[in-house]
């Protein structure tokens, strides 16, 4: 595999084309303080190649220490998005970067760790990147309004040198002086472990995470405190308690995804130093520097007990917060119950009213009822009021004689209303008692057919 262009192809960077601009952060070397400056990633790699590739190639052991220091002191911090566009201008420097890592900067994952070894007659090199995904939230504004922080860091390290020859941070946040702090603690890290960085990142990482679960706490209290202040009366937004259910539930996610990376870091450093372990057994082993590699790397050694120490407590940091999540999602949902609840006894408590509206409304109806049905039955055809008389202040009563056919047709309807209404209300009855009648009948037919055979 190709790491970068060859040392001719190197350019200064006036010539270069600004692909993409990326901050580097290193010491100087006349005043040793460290700064920060611009510049672009396909220059940055091409010196560090070309510096790279002399310095494997040249004898002389000082000139060799100068060029590991100057990696040693030197950070690129970058973004996502820069490097698409990067790659995208220069196809030729993917090779660069092994294509796993290419897939965790173009997706929109939740964090992951990875390794990959390389191993040639020059060097032995190992790039190992992590990435963890944090969801802010703001919760003074009505709206919830949030965003995402997608985090990741690519390490390059030579193993024969025990130096590191790359470091890549993507998508640093400026909010919270995360990127300050890092920059800060990169002075004093163990420069020959590649798995310190990893755990310095980690150990950083938990002030976001912690940042993201108190403002979704204030969420959560919010709403208990909005509750209680409302003596007897419950201002329930149910869209907005489940959009705060929605952002702990991603907050749930991503923590647990982070506590996985923070423990395939562990495992990869342990497995790291059982490469170096196995290398001091090694006969006849005249690799340079093979004798501070174990020394760095053993398992014994304060440095590597120091990393190891730092990623327990990243993890165990990452377990507080996972358990203060869950407790957040347990108490909102117990808003959410309470909330149902009162809803629910309204309802209950409207739905009675209206029943005793409709006891009263069927009252009256009742009381009225005898006189409606009379004047109904007395007002058909049926009946006149008239006598025969020529007076017309002599009234009478006369029924006709064609009185039966209202019985005729009434009853009947009456009683085929009756009994479609009792098939619907017992349909499932009905139908269970014609099957089972179906089956008793066919079992009895059986039985005879079978005694009709035997004789």
């Amino acid at each position: 595999m190709t790491f970068g262009p060859d040392v001719e192809s190197a350019v200064s960077e006036k010539d270069a084309p600004k692909i993409h601009t990326v901050e580097v952060f290193e010491e100087d070397e006349e005043t040793r303080e460290y700064r920060n400056r611009k510049s672009s990633l396909d220059i940055e790699l091409q010196l560090r190649t070309a510096s790279t590739t002399t310095s494997l190639n040249d004898s002389d052991t000082n000139r060799q220490s100068q060029t590991s220091d100057s990696f040693q002191h030197k950070v690129l911090f970058g973004t996502a998005d820069g490097m698409k566009n990067w790659i995208q201008e220069s196809p030729q420097y993917r090779d660069f970067f092994p294509a796993e890592f290419w897939h965790l900067v173009e997706k929109d994952l939740n964090g992951c760790f990875g390794c990959r070894y390389y191993e040639d007659a020059k060097q032995d090199l190992v790039d190992t990147w992590s990435c963890f995904k944090i969801k802010q939230v703001d919760p003074q504004t009505p709206d919830i309004k949030y965003y995402w922080m997608q985090v990741t860091l690519f390490i390059r390290w030579d193993s024969k040198n025990c130096n590191i020859q790359l470091a890549l941070f993507l998508d640093c946040p400026e909010e919270l002086e995360f990127k300050d702090r890092l920059q800060a603690r990169l002075r004093s890290i163990n420069q020959k472990d590649p798995y310190a960085w990893h755990a310095t990142l980690a150990d950083e990482i938990k002030h976001l995470y912690d940042h993201s679960i108190w403002s979704l706490r204030d969420l959560v209290r919010g709403v208990e405190k909005g509750r209680s202040s409302n003596s007897g009366f419950f201002q329930h937004d149910f869209p907005r308690l489940h959009d705060i259910a929605r952002h702990i539930i991603h907050c749930n996610e991503t923590l647990d995804v982070a506590k996985d990376t923070v423990e395939c870091i562990m495992y990869g450093h342990d497995m790291l130093n059982g490469d170096a372990s196995e290398s001091m057994t090694t006969p006849g082993d005249t690799t340079p520097n093979s004798n501070e590699r174990t020394s760095i790397c053993s398992k014994e050694s304060r440095s590597f007990k120091c990393v190891q120490w730092q990623l327990y407590s990243a993890s165990k940091d990452l377990n507080g917060l996972k358990a203060r999540s869950d407790s957040l999602n347990e108490r909102l949902q117990n808003e959410i119950n309470l909330a149902f609840n009162i809803v629910s006894q309204r309802n209950g408590e409207n739905a009675q009213s209206d029943n005793a509206m409709m006891k009263t409304v069927a009252i009256v109806s009742l009381v009225y009822l005898p006189g409606t049905f009379v004047s109904s039955l007395f007002g058909m055809n049926f009946f006149n009021f008239n006598s025969d008389s020529n007076d017309s202040y002599i009234d009478g009563l006369s029924m006709s004689k064609n009185f039966w056919i209202y019985w005729i047709i009434t009853i009947p309807l009456t009683m085929a209303t009756l009994g479609i209404w009792l098939m619907w209300h017992y349909s499932e009855v009905v139908t269970g008692a014609v099957k089972r009648a179906l089956r008793v009948g066919r079992a009895g037919g059986g039985q005879k057919r079978k005694s009709k055979s035997n004789t």
